[in-house]
């Protein structure tokens, strides 16, 4: 360790981050100077720009606001739906006073305010032939209470009505056939349901002279059905009419207006596009005067930035080989390594902790070489002890059996199978001890509730005789961390004991007849 006191000893990574930080400001308070007359330069610009952006995009909401009037006075005259027309009413009464203000924001020096007056005079006679195509859809009728509609639906349900009266049959459905020709004509507008209507009359007309009626209710309905077939015709030609009226609509907005519209869109793009392209010309060479300038900024910054970089980044090494030594198993001293006891900075604090945590893993090396021996006697003399044993974890999964118990059970391994046919002895460690017994829940819950030995009863088990010891094993906080069992082959014994009481049985019975087995 080097003990020598120097200013290096006091840097930190705040002073280094704090270094870096004034560098950094340095520069951008340099690159803010060279940029500010630029930035005067590009705010006019951008002034202009947002003056001109703002002003395309008011037109392009003037422009799909006459597209909607179209679209809403279209949906009008071909359903009738009157929201439709006060939405339409409410728009074009805005049109004029939009492009009065649209002009007064147009460049003077361009031809783009001449272009704009185009538009008025285009779009003041379309808003004249919507209104009049409004108005005879208002004379059609709205729906079946209105208008030539309305009178057609009376004169159709006067007619109806007298027939429901004298209950004739054949113009009943002849006035049906006329009433499903007049709903096609107002669905479709087809020339094809005037023409059947007017062979349905002309039918009508026959089986009204055929009919067994009375002269003067001959009379009433003619003059009745005359009066309806006069509506529709009317309401036919009113409707033709409309349709022309929605054709010219069409051309006149597709034409003249939407031509209109379109070019002074295009003219003023153009319009922008150029003065975009000119500000970048200009902007161009201011920018590449920034750039030389910042480029010698930066470089000075990054110079100094390598330095500071190159000194931490050699520090890292150094704390990165030592690691890797420690983790390697390697607990020996390293002469290279520079330790400054009074350094400050983060790195030497973590290498200092670091050869601390070296001489701690020193000190406890033997301490565990020590501990590992024990466990291996351990081990080394429950292999060779007379004791059946097993030991499992606390999950109750077998890490442990020893010699003893691993050769009762492979001679009884027959017997067992008979009970446990997934018996393996060879592969009974690493396995759960739910594997011995029938009912492995009864089991489990047995064994969590244990906290002394509990030795089981003779277990019989196909000519065998087992008594298992069950043994719970705690650590200082009283967890639970293994379960030690003892297991006893108790056949030879119980065969004994049940040999000696037969002889002493019919000794007290007077038979001294009955021999034990010495061996």
């Amino acid at each position: 360790m080097n003990g020598q006191h120097s200013w290096n000893d006091k840097i930190q990574f705040k002073h280094t981050l704090g270094l870096i930080g004034v560098l950094v400001t340095l520069a951008l308070l340099l690159s803010a100077m060279i940029h500010n007359y630029a930035i005067q330069f590009l705010e006019q610009r951008a002034h202009v720009s947002a003056q001109l952006a703002k002003t395309m995009e008011n037109f392009d909401t003037l422009h799909g606001t006459i597209s909607e009037e179209y679209v809403l006075i279209q949906e009008f005259l071909r359903s009738g739906h009157r929201a439709a027309y006060e939405q339409w009413k409410r728009m074009s009464a805005n049109n004029a006073t939009a492009l009065q203000n649209m002009r007064a924001k147009l460049p003077k020096d361009t031809q783009l305010p001449q272009e704009l007056d185009k538009i008025p005079d285009a779009l003041t006679p379309f808003i004249a032939m919507s209104q009049k195509a409004a108005a005879l859809r208002q004379t059609l009728g709205l729906d079946e209470k209105q208008g030539l509609r309305g009178a057609l639906h009376t004169a159709a349900q006067q007619v109806e009505d007298v027939l429901k009266q004298k209950h004739q049959q054949a113009l009943t459905i002849s006035m049906l056939m006329m009433r499903r020709h007049e709903k096609n004509f107002i669905l479709e507008g087809a020339e094809k349901y005037v023409q059947e209507q007017k062979q349905e009359y002309a039918h009508f007309q026959k089986l009204l002279a055929a009919s067994s009626l009375p002269t003067a209710n001959k009379q009433r309905l003619q003059g009745l059905i005359q009066d309806y077939y006069q509506k529709f015709l009317e309401y036919a030609e009113g409707y033709k009419a409309l349709q022309q009226k929605q054709i010219s609509l069409e051309q006149a907005f597709q034409g003249d207006l939407n031509a209109d519209l379109n070019r002074f869109d295009e003219d003023f793009r153009a319009y922008i596009q150029h003065y975009k392209q000119d500000g970048y010309v200009q902007e161009h060479s201011k920018d590449h005067q920034f750039m030389m300038l910042m480029g010698v900024v930066l470089l000075l910054l990054l110079a100094v930035l390598y330095g500071i970089a190159r000194n931490i980044l050699g520090q890292v090494r150094v704390l990165t080989g030592f690691s890797e030594r420690i983790a390697s198993g390697n607990l020996s001293e390293d002469g290279s390594v520079s330790i400054r006891p009074h350094a400050k900075h983060e790195l030497q604090v973590l290498l200092r902790l670091m050869e601390k945590m070296r001489v701690n893993l020193c000190r406890n090396h033997d301490a565990m070489q020590k501990q590992a021996g024990d466990a291996l006697r351990i081990k080394q003399a429950l292999d060779v002890c007379g004791s059946q044993v097993m030991i499992a974890d606390a999950d109750y999964r077998v890490f442990y059996m020893n010699n003893a118990l691993e050769g009762m059970l492979q001679g009884n391994e027959a017997e067992l199978k008979q009970v446990l046919p997934n018996l393996n002895v060879h592969q009974i460690v690493g396995s759960c001890i739910d594997d011995f017994h029938a009912n492995p829940a009864h089991q489990r819950s047995l064994l969590d509730a244990l906290r002394a030995p509990y030795t089981s009863d003779d277990l019989h088990i196909h000519g065998l005789w087992l008594r298992v010891t069950a043994t719970p094993v705690f650590n200082e906080q009283g967890v639970r961390i293994a379960t030690v069992t003892e297991w006893e082959d108790r056949t030879a014994q119980l065969a004994v004991e049940k040999e000696v009481a037969e002889f002493v049985q019919a000794a007290e019975q007077g038979d001294f007849s009955v021999q034990l087995q010495t061996e």
